[in-house]
């Protein structure tokens, strides 16, 4: 069983929810005896000024999260694009695992490392946006006896993130963000004074499993290797034989193609294609409304609004396609 002696902050927040970060980091007292980890969401592959952008709200210094950095309390550290933050015993790692909720940094996978690391001691703060990025991690910090923040009084807009794990997650306060880090401070003082720490089993998972990797798994490779072309059966590589009879090597699944079969073959898994997204598209739909339903049946109008809004602009978005599906075969022209 092992113990660290200081409560850890983490902080989700969605892209657009600077303002909101703002004023919640503003609110914490500078002698503040916590990490602080922050995850917004940012685009890949820009360069992200979120930390000095921070710094400006804050007596708390506000840095970059590093790998392999050292948490320290009174310390603000921000994820960077395109990489997990995660928190281990060891400090800091960011990972270029696989994205959650469609995100990375994901907001789930730091809450769910937080939680499995420091158990009690973690504070899970989640802010206002779409989707629900966040939701699990937040169950998470709560099953492992930490405390659950929520921002409440939200434009309708942007309360599909917190309505949505308020639902869900059985959370110690839904408050406004102005009073956020006044209550963020005064849980860190209670943990700080009972210097309680609580472990699980979980403690000693290996890392990748917070980020959707398998465990002994490394990072995923930045690039994945490009062919010439693949097989439309077994998608296995090919490669061309120019020969008259242009018959293409056996594949791993022990079929064989000349190129006019190989024609029909890739054909035939267009319209498969097609018909396999439109009805992932229905799914959707159908998916969209029933949880506006459940939303509604909770009382929470705002959160039923925005699935439906959802659901009709999937469907809006998706009559070219399904025009096109149902009118014609792309095998028809081979």
């Amino acid at each position: 069983m092992r113990s660290q002696t200081f409560p850890v902050v983490v902080i989700g927040a969605p892209a657009g929810g600077l303002e909101a970060l703002q004023q919640l980091i503003g609110g914490l007292p500078a002698s503040l005896g916590a990490a602080v980890l922050i995850v917004m969401h940012l685009p890949a592959h820009v360069r992200s000024n979120l930390s000095s952008i921070l710094q400006q709200s804050t007596l708390l210094p506000v840095s970059d999260a590093q790998n392999g950095g050292v948490l320290e309390t009174g310390h603000i550290y921000v994820a960077t694009p395109d990489r997990h933050l995660l928190v281990t015993l060891n400090g800091m790692r960011l990972t270029h695992a696989p994205k959650e909720s469609c995100s990375r940094p994901s907001i789930d996978a730091l809450f769910r490392s937080a939680a499995d690391t420091f158990g009690t001691n973690v504070i899970g703060v989640l802010l206002s946006g779409m989707l629900d990025d966040g939701t699990s991690g937040l169950w998470a910090i709560k099953d492992r006896g930490g405390v659950a923040l929520v921002q409440g009084n939200v434009p309708a807009a942007f309360a599909s993130m917190p309505e949505g794990a308020a639902l869900q997650v059985d959370v110690d306060a839904v408050i406004p963000v102005q009073q956020l880090g006044e209550m963020i401070a005064a849980h860190v003082a209670q943990l700080a004074a009972t210097q309680s720490v609580s472990m699980d089993s979980h403690v000693d998972a290996p890392i990748e499993d917070y980020a959707g990797v398998s465990p002994g798994r490394q990072d995923m490779p930045d690039l994945t290797p490009v062919v010439p072309s693949a097989c439309p059966v077994c998608h296995s590589s090919l490669v061309v034989d120019h020969e008259p009879s242009t018959r293409f090597p056996r594949r791993h699944g022990g079929h064989g193609a000349t190129a006019n079969t190989l024609l029909l073959d890739i054909g035939d898994a267009i319209d498969k294609g097609l018909w396999d997204t439109l009805r992932a598209v229905d799914e959707r739909v159908m998916l969209l409304r029933d949880m506006a339903l459940s939303a509604k049946e909770a009382g929470s109008e705002s959160l039923a609004d925005d699935y439906t809004m959802q659901a009709n602009d999937v469907l809006d978005k998706s009559e070219p396609l399904r025009s096109m599906v149902l009118t014609t075969s792309l095998l028809g022209h081979v």
